[in-house]
């Protein structure tokens, strides 16, 4: 199975089995969050960015800073623009966000 086959198949299922919460759950908090195919395509983009600069990471003191600046912005595990772990992004030399500038 090819990258392609492997997304369709995924935008298939998401199509098919959309999110439907459980009697009584609250929705998602936004309706723009990332899908999991978007997320993929984001994850696998990271990664070949970060092994093409021969897996650079930031020094401690950057990696706290952006933690604190996503901290403030989302609160949250998973960034809300590309769905990316933020523990692992901010870590990530060759990783962006506008208010990381």
């Amino acid at each position: 199975m090819d990258n392609n086959s492997i997304i369709e198949w995924a935008e298939e299922l998401q199509r098919r089995f959309p999110y439907r919460p459980r009697k009584g759950a609250t929705k998602p908090e936004t309706k723009s969050s990332p899908t999991l195919v978007q997320m993929g395509k984001s994850f696998t983009k990271a990664m070949t960015k970060w092994a093409a600069s021969g897996f650079e990471v930031v020094d401690e003191a950057e990696y706290i800073r952006r933690r604190q600046i996503c901290n403030a912005c989302h609160g949250g595990w998973r960034c809300p623009k590309c769905g990316c772990m933020l523990w692992a992004k901010a870590a990530l030399a060759t990783e962006k966000c506008e208010k990381w500038e």
